[in-house]
């Protein structure tokens, strides 16, 4: 999985009430040992998504306390916490979910033992920047290839269109990828490197970046969510390009992402012609209540 800045890990495990438009739940558990330590820690969000109900599950345990069923109580804990909330609502069968990086194998062998299974994967890719300028690398998103078509900074009234690009075209996996509500994506992304795309005056699309480190200048950026619509192929490239461009005038050197199977299919082709790579294919692990 690509690394989780601080500011994402805060607000999946911490349960907050500043962001309108959060989790319809939130539940933390935290394990501790005789000395007070905190050796374990999980995490319980719930949303809907378009008409199904989704639950997230996190757990991080200290090195030295695994291998001594602290996880399998987490997942426990989470398991019942989840079914609370699932069972009875409205809308198609809910779905409890975790991604967990395909090097994870004992984790892995501990949620297909409670009866998940890893139907989809999150593709995860990466673009080197390099230390020379993109400029004369890279197509703009606007010109004779995109007429119409451009890219600008995120602002403060772009939240609204963004919101509803982000509600009428759900992802289904979105929410079990990042825990994160679309309104609580939209108050961690950074404005100034996050981008909207326009077709004439009119908001298509966005990509939605977060710096992988808090302090300025940090080496590596994450894109958190990006989709563009009915768009042409070269109009895809040349936000790709955009975005790179502006990440790197910032100081940054390298880009990642990881991808829901949707969201693959979307991009692959500009993610090809803009130099991303494929790093790792993790697992989704699901299970739906019937």
């Amino acid at each position: 999985m690509v690394p989780q800045p601080p500011s994402i890990l805060h607000r999946t495990f911490l349960p907050s009430g500043d962001v309108e438009g959060g989790p319809l739940l939130h539940r933390t558990l935290a394990g501790r040992s005789a000395d007070g330590s905190l050796i374990a820690i999980g995490t319980v969000r719930v949303a809907d998504e378009g008409d199904r109900r989704m639950a997230a599950v996190r757990a991080i345990i200290a090195p030295s306390w695994r291998g001594r069923g602290i996880g399998r109580a987490l997942l426990s804990w989470q398991d019942a916490t989840a079914l609370l909330v699932l069972v009875g609502a409205p809308g198609e069968p809910g779905v409890i979910g975790v991604p967990i990086a395909a090097s994870m194998v004992d984790r892995r062998r501990l949620y297909t033992a409670a009866g998940f299974s890893a139907a989809t994967r999150l593709e995860v890719v990466r673009r080197h920047l390099g230390d020379s300028p993109l400029e004369g690398r890279t197509s703009r998103v606007h010109g004779e290839a995109a007429p119409g078509w451009c890219a600008r900074p995120l602002e403060s009234g772009d939240t609204d269109a963004v919101l509803e690009l982000l509600r009428d075209l759900p992802d289904p996996h979105a929410f079990l990828m990042h825990a994160l509500t679309h309104a609580e994506l939209l108050a961690l992304v950074e404005p100034g490197l996050s981008r909207v795309v326009l077709e004439g005056d009119t908001v298509r699309g966005y990509v939605l970046v977060v710096p992988l480190a808090s302090r300025p200048g940090a080496d590596s950026a994450v894109i958190l969510a990006i989709s563009l619509p009915g768009a042409a192929p070269e109009v895809r490239d040349g936000v790709l390009a955009d975005t790179s461009r502006t990440l790197w005038s910032a100081g940054y050197r390298e880009v990642m992402l990881a991808l829901t199977p949707a969201r693959a299919r979307e991009w692959a082709r500009s993610l090809t012609a803009q130099s991303f790579q494929g790093i790792a294919s993790d697992p989704l692990y699901t299970i739906e209540l019937h």
